[in-house]
């Protein structure tokens, strides 16, 4: 973010002022050694080059801090986001689940409810019972099979009508043989 961005720049810019200053102690340490004054070199030391290192180690310290901190924020954060996308995608996967198992009922149902009314039928005719109705909603295959049921059941309609007229002229026609015989025995 911006203000850690800009904390940053400054630990940088900071760091970046006490480099020289410590390169410079160090290069003045040197020269006194060269010149073999101990006394100074040992003065330089424990004085100034002392203070520019420990000013300059001071803000590598504080950016590793803050980068330590960083990153430290940035792992939290990633995890955070890796659980939110997680459980994201198992809501996802749950509700895919659950709308297979609505599409896949609704198909059982669309297959199972009309082979469950022609089984019906079929009994019913099985029976001799020829008055149900059918109704005939759908144009799929078990819509064709409670078509061709409904067919089924009004040619045998048909067929016991003829039968039943048939049986009937039968009969008719017996009771006038039957008549007919009795007139001429007599």
């Amino acid at each position: 973010n911006a203000a850690h961005s800009a904390i940053v720049k400054d630990m940088v810019h900071r760091l970046s002022a006490a480099q020289p200053v410590f390169s410079t102690s160090i290069d003045e340490a040197l020269r006194l050694h060269a010149e073999g004054n101990k006394a100074a070199t040992l003065s330089h030391v424990l004085g100034k080059l002392r203070d520019s290192r420990k000013a300059f180690t001071k803000q590598i310290d504080e950016l590793l801090e803050v980068q330590t901190r960083t990153y430290a924020e940035a792992a939290i954060s990633a995890e955070h986001t890796y659980e939110s996308g997680r459980n994201l995608l198992l809501g996802f996967s749950g509700l895919a689940v659950l709308f297979a198992i609505g599409i896949a009922w609704s198909v059982a149902r669309s297959v199972t409810v009309p082979i469950a009314l022609a089984a019906a039928v079929a009994h019913k005719v099985a029976a001799g019972d020829l008055t149900g109705q059918i109704e005939v909603t759908g144009k799929d295959e078990t819509g064709k099979l409670l078509q061709a049921l409904k067919e089924m059941n009004a040619r045998l309609v048909k067929i016991v009508g003829d039968v039943r007229s048939g049986t009937e002229a039968i009969g008719t026609g017996t009771q006038e043989i039957a008549s007919g015989n009795v007139d001429l025995s007599q």
